[in-house]
Formats: structure tokens, C-alpha cells, sequence
């Protein structure tokens, strides 16, 4: 395909505010030639293969990262939940609305 009438990369992302990373966590399953075509559609040219292939690294370790928080989370959640479950709840007092005033 011909490079020559396309739109340039970075061009495209300054004017669209366009992220690839972005774009790559919400269509995690697309692979480079998706990508391709999706640009080519679009009048621009596509990304390089080591960019993506980056971006798709680092987007796994991003994941692996917070699924590993999420699984502290987890676990800390059950022991505080545990701990207060055990003691007691005091009940607090009741907040009182203020009336609405007739200013005439």
C-alpha cells in the first residue's frame, strides 16, 4: 500500500488526542495487523511493530501489577470486615434538617 498520501502517525495523534495505549486496554485481543487495517481506514499510518509490541508489554505487566492489588485488597477487606463484625456498632445521633425560612 502506498505511504506517500497517508497521514503521519504522531500528526494524527496530536490532532485525534489519540493513544494507542489507550486504545490497546480497551481492545485487548486486537493484534498488530488489526491495527494496521484500522489505520489504513483511518488515511494514517500505522504504528510500528516494536511500538506496539512495547505497549502490549506493558499493558500485561499493568494487569499482572493489579490483579495482584486487587488480591490484597481482598484479603485485607476480609479481615477488617471480620474485625468489625466482632465489635460493636454505636449508634450515632440523628442529624436534624434545617427548616426553610419564608423571607418576604
Amino acid at each position: 500500500m502506498k505511504d506517500r498520501y497517508l497521514i503521519k502517525y504522531e500528526i494524527f495523534c496530536q490532532r485525534k488526542k489519540f493513544s494507542l495505549k489507550d486504545f490497546l486496554l480497551k481492545n485487548a485481543t486486537l493484534s498488530y495487523t488489526d491495527i494496521q487495517n484500522y489505520f489504513y481506514n483511518n488515511k494514517t499510518q500505522p504504528p510500528e511493530e516494536i511500538q506496539f509490541d512495547l505497549l502490549k508489554e506493558e499493558i500485561k505487566k499493568d494487569n499482572e501489577v493489579k490483579q495482584e492489588v486487587q488480591k490484597k485488597k481482598v484479603t485485607t477487606k476480609t479481615n477488617q470486615s471480620e474485625n468489625k463484625s466482632k465489635e460493636e456498632k454505636k449508634p450515632t445521633p440523628r442529624r436534624r434538617r434545617k427548616r426553610k425560612t419564608n423571607a418576604n
